[in-house]
C-alpha cells in the first residue's frame, strides 16, 4: 500500500507499507508489543492441585482434551494468517487441519517421527512449510499436499478440525495467529 501526501507549496510526502493493518497491542512496562492468540487442538488439560494427598491406587495428574475441534475467534477486522504446528508424540502418517466453515483443508503428506513437528505460516507474503526436529529446521514445502489451501481466519468464528491418516492419537495441533484491524 501506498499514500502519497502533498502540502500546499507542492511537497510530497509518499509513505509505503507491505500490510497496511493495525495490530492488536498488548499492555504492560511502557513497551509496544503485539499479541498473538494461540489455540491448542487436543492439548493436555491439568488436573493437579494442592494439597497432595495420593491414595494408594493412584490417581489421574492430567487427561488429554479429547476434542477435535477448537473454535478461534479472530476478533480482527478482516482474514488474517496463521502458524500451524504439527507436533508427533510418536509416528503420525499424514495430518491435516480442516476449517469446517469453508471446506477448505491443509495436508502435510508425510509420516511424521516422534519428536517432529512442522509448522505451517499461512500468513500473506509469509507461506512456509517447516519440518522442525530438535535443533535442525528445514524446508517442508514438498511434502504439502497439492490440494491444500494456506488457511486464512475469517472475522468471527471459525470452527477446525485436525485429523491423521494414522495415530491421530499421538498428534498435537497448535494454531498461533495475530488479528488485524482495519485504521486510518
Amino acid at each position: 500500500m501506498e499514500a502519497t501526501y502533498i502540502n500546499a507549496h507542492g511537497e510530497r510526502l509518499a509513505l509505503r507499507h507491505a500490510r497496511p493493518f493495525f495490530l492488536t497491542r498488548a499492555e504492560g512496562l511502557g513497551r509496544t508489543r503485539q499479541t498473538i492468540s494461540t489455540e491448542e487442538l487436543a492439548a493436555w488439560m491439568s488436573a493437579f492441585s494442592f494439597e497432595l494427598k495420593i491414595p494408594i491406587e493412584g490417581f489421574e495428574l492430567g487427561y488429554r482434551q479429547p476434542s477435535q475441534i477448537m473454535t478461534l475467534d479472530n476478533i480482527g477486522d478482516v482474514a488474517c494468517g496463521c502458524r500451524i504446528v504439527f507436533r508427533a508424540l510418536g509416528a503420525v502418517r499424514d495430518p491435516d487441519i480442516t476449517d469446517m466453515n469453508t471446506g477448505h483443508f491443509l495436508c502435510i503428506n508425510k509420516t511424521l517421527d516422534p519428536g517432529e513437528e512442522i509448522h505451517v505460516h499461512t500468513h500473506f507474503a509469509g507461506k512456509r512449510v517447516l519440518s522442525v526436529d530438535e535443533q535442525t529446521e528445514t524446508n517442508a514445502f514438498s511434502f504439502l499436499d497439492t490440494g491444500s489451501t494456506f488457511l486464512q481466519l475469517a472475522p468471527g468464528r471459525n470452527t477446525l478440525r485436525y485429523g491423521a491418516a494414522e495415530n491421530m492419537d499421538l498428534l498435537e495441533v497448535s494454531v498461533y495467529y495475530r488479528p488485524q484491524y482495519l485504521g486510518v
